[in-house]
């Protein structure tokens, strides 16, 4: 009998005439003649265990289905029985013979059956050997039955799997549209309400419409099936609508879900019930929980490692995969990753110091990430840790999972943990003591060294960085350096390092004692802390004098100088010496300068340290030398240069009109007096002279632009015996008193030693009837003499 759940009806598109008439009332079962499909399977003990079937959902975690009915446990486990034999075997069977066309396995015409991994299982084709159970109805070698159960896809598989049949996969188009006149034919002959809706066994769960190979579905049919929207949860399934009313098209597909439900469920005989292959294996960081089994409705549960999610989403930490068998395969794929992620998402503990400095696992908050927070350098908490460790923790509370930082508080570094260390000292701490900041231990210097100008010990404090101020105590000038002597200054004492320098300062006006080691002149010495810890200073006495601190006047050759070079204290004297048969320009052989109180040399004119040769003798005047004077003539010696005139005395002359004759010295003598030099009274003697020659009060234009060149007042001049003499730089100049008559001269004449560049050392302009001589404009005496 068939089941009460199931009814058979023959296609619309058998017609009456070709089939036996059979009461409405009776249930009706139509075999065709084409090839059959035979499943042989060979004798399996019977088992024990079994895993009930499930029903799928899409979900990431897949809840079981509802434990089926006593009668579905029986039939459900009679057909494991059957339809298991090894685990490579995993199908029930495929009408593989396309179109109905039969193909040679042997001698006698066969339909591939089975195909599990390499075997094979054929079984002839003739009409007589073949048949389809009990309320299936036979389509070109498969059976086909037809249910009304209102159900998801899930659950249409599941009632499927109760009769061993697998969802109906039309794979060409001819079948499909069997299958639309088998639900027609329904609607004709049942009370059924359009439109019916029927769960297809094709989908492309798994990327393609072949279900892994097992199907080869025309492009025509897969293409009734039409495209496949992106959506979530996926549309991979279809479902068949049959709307039965003769008009518009005859049927539709559309994509479904594993939630939609369909009206009706339509199996095939034979076809896959199980999942051909194991899940997909557990990769890094996950463990799969899976109890060996194929059927559908079996689980397959993946869990990540602790800190480790799929995907890396944090939500999820395991992955349910269901065998699904012909709607899938183990779904859902793919099978994510087990990868790391944030877990510990609250703010890292707060650094108590901004001394803290940390090395951070750029995955510090992945579960068991961490983060070393360190002391500086030295430093330690209270409890002794340079170093503490921060780390992404797991715990369970009331079966809550919660990662968090761990310790949540950090320790701050408030305790020098090594030892003070001075070089060149000793300290007084101790291993048993604990010094927190602020404390302090004493460092003490070794023999001749100091931690600071002038103190031998200091305080090291514990700061927040380690111990402070913990410098090596340095060889030092321990004593204090020299002071200052008279009239100097000291910069202040602030270092005695060794290699220090201290300046020591003359006051303004006063200057270190010149020596023969220190010739020049300074006001500035220092003292220096030498390598051997004492003060050195680099010249003595440490105090300060006046000097002259230009040099003494210096005596052109060939005179002499007794000076040393260095000696410049006030009240020293220098002796400046001319060679024997020379003297000076004050007729001395020895000219003494000193330096003055005032810190200056005796001032001496340029001149007076001339060596001059120098005679005794005095100028042979002639025998007949009348009514003259020899006017301002020194006593002996005299120098070689010197010149002096014998002068007509007042009111009187030489016939040519001549007042004075001049004399000089040079290295040959005197030079000779005219012997015709005799003053007459001219106005007495040649009247004659005052009718024919003129008189003249003015001195020549030349000589006057002199005065007035060098700011001499002439009407301030004092004539002495007649004779008046001024000298304008290196020139001297002597005339006599006015009136000026015709022979009457004017001498000029270097002063010693000087002479005009042709040498020249005198000059005479005489006043004649056509008044003064013209002045010769080269006379300048600004050569040495003797000339070259």
């Amino acid at each position: 009998m068939p089941h009460p759940h199931f009814l058979m009806f023959p296609p619309p598109h058998l017609a009456s005439s070709s089939l036996p008439h059979v009461p409405s009332s009776s249930p009706r079962f139509f075999l065709t003649s084409s090839c059959s499909l035979l499943l042989t399977v060979p004798h399996i003990p019977f088992l024990t265990t079994y895993s009930p079937f499930r029903v799928p959902t899409y979900q990431e975690a897949v809840a079981p289905l509802a434990d089926p009915d006593a009668a579905y446990n029986a039939s459900w486990h009679l057909w494991q029985r059957r339809l298991f034999s090894v685990r490579a075997q995993r199908y029930a069977g495929y009408g593989l013979c396309p179109d109905g066309a039969c193909f040679e396995a042997s001698t006698t015409p066969s339909c591939l059956l089975v195909s599990a991994g390499a075997e094979t299982k054929t079984e002839n084709c003739s009409a007589s050997t073949t048949s389809c159970p009990p309320e299936f109805v036979k389509h070109r070698g498969l059976c086909y039955l037809l249910r009304a159960q209102e159900t998801d896809v899930a659950g249409a598989l599941r009632a499927c799997t109760l009769k061993g049949a697998s969802l109906a996969f039309p794979k060409d188009m001819d079948t499909l549209l069997f299958l639309v006149s088998l639900v027609e034919f329904m609607m004709t002959n049942v009370s059924a309400t359009p439109p019916l809706t029927l769960h297809l066994g094709m989908n492309n769960a798994a990327g393609d419409w072949t279900l892994g190979g097992l199907y080869t579905p025309t492009s025509e049919v897969v293409g009734a099936m039409g495209p496949t929207p992106a959506a979530d949860p996926p549309l991979a399934w279809r479902l068949l609508s049959v709307p039965g009313s003769g008009e518009g098209e005859r049927f539709s597909v559309t994509a479904s879900s594993l939630s939609d439900t369909a009206t009706h469920v339509l199996c095939q005989l034979h076809g896959p019930i199980w999942c051909k292959s194991d899940p997909p294996l557990a990769t890094s960081n996950m463990t799969l929980t899976w109890n060996g089994d194929h059927v559908v409705g079996t689980l397959a549960e993946y869990s990540c490692a602790p800190g480790f999610f799929m995907d890396g989403n944090i939500t999820v930490s395991n992955w349910t995969m269901q065998c699904l068998g012909q709607l899938g395969e183990w779904f859902p794929q793919p099978l994510p990753e087990c990868r790391q992620a944030n877990v510990c998402l609250e703010e890292m503990p707060t650094v108590p110091s901004p001394l803290i400095w940390n090395t951070t696992d750029e995955n510090v908050r992945y579960l068991y990430g961490t983060a070393q927070y360190w002391c500086p350098e030295g430093m330690a908490t209270a409890q002794g840790m340079a170093v503490q460790n921060v780390t992404c923790s797991l715990s369970q509370t009331t079966g809550e999972t919660i990662y968090s930082f761990t310790p949540a508080i950090l320790e701050d570094c408030t305790v020098c943990a090594l030892q003070p260390t001075a070089g060149n000292a000793t300290t007084d701490w101790t291993n048993t003591t604990s010094y927190a900041v602020g404390q302090t231990v004493t460092a003490s210097c070794i023999a001749s060294h100091h931690a600071q100008t002038g103190q031998n010990s200091s305080l090291v404090e514990c700061t927040e960085t380690g111990w402070a101020n913990v410098s090596a105590c340095y060889k030092a000038c321990v004593d204090s350096p020299p002071e200052a002597g008279t009239n100097m200054t000291r910069e202040n004492f602030t270092d005695d390092h060794i290699g220090v320098v201290l300046s020591y300062d003359c006051a303004p006006g006063f200057w270190l004692q010149t020596d023969q080691e220190n010739p020049a002149l300074a006001n500035q010495t220092t003292v220096t802390c030498n390598s051997a810890g004492v003060w050195e200073p680099a010249r003595t006495p440490l105090r300060c004098v006046p000097l002259c601190t230009d040099d003494p006047p210096v005596p052109p050759d060939p005179a002499a100088s007794d000076w040393d070079g260095y000696n410049r204290s006030v009240g020293h004297q220098i002796a400046m010496t001319c060679p024997d048969g020379q003297l000076f320009e004050d007729l001395s052989a020895v000219v003494v300068v000193a330096c003055e109180a005032s810190a200056r040399w005796t001032n001496v004119s340029e001149g007076l340290l001339v060596c001059t040769l120098a005679t005794n003798s005095t100028p042979i005047l002639p025998a007949n030398l009348t009514a003259a004077t020899q006017v301002g003539w020194p006593s002996p010696p005299y120098l070689v240069g010197s010149s002096y005139n014998v002068t007509c005395a007042a009111g009187t002359m030489t016939p040519s009109g001549k007042t004075f004759m001049t004399t000089n010295l040079t290295a040959d003598g005197w030079t000779a007096i005219d012997s015709d030099f005799i003053c007459y009274n001219e106005f007495d003697r040649f009247p004659q002279y005052q009718k024919s020659h003129p008189v003249s009060d003015v001195l020549p234009a030349a000589l006057l632009d002199l005065f007035e060149e060098y700011g001499v007042d002439a009407a301030s001049l004092v004539s002495e015996d007649g004779l008046t003499e001024v000298t304008f730089g290196n020139m001297t100049v002597s005339f006599g008193d006015a009136p000026y008559i015709v022979g009457s001269t004017i001498s000029f004449r270097c002063i010693t030693w000087k002479a005009t560049r042709s040498g020249e050392t005198s000059m005479t302009v005489m006043y004649t009837p056509d008044g003064w001589e013209e002045v010769d404009p080269d006379f300048v005496c600004n050569s040495s003499y003797p000339a070259g």
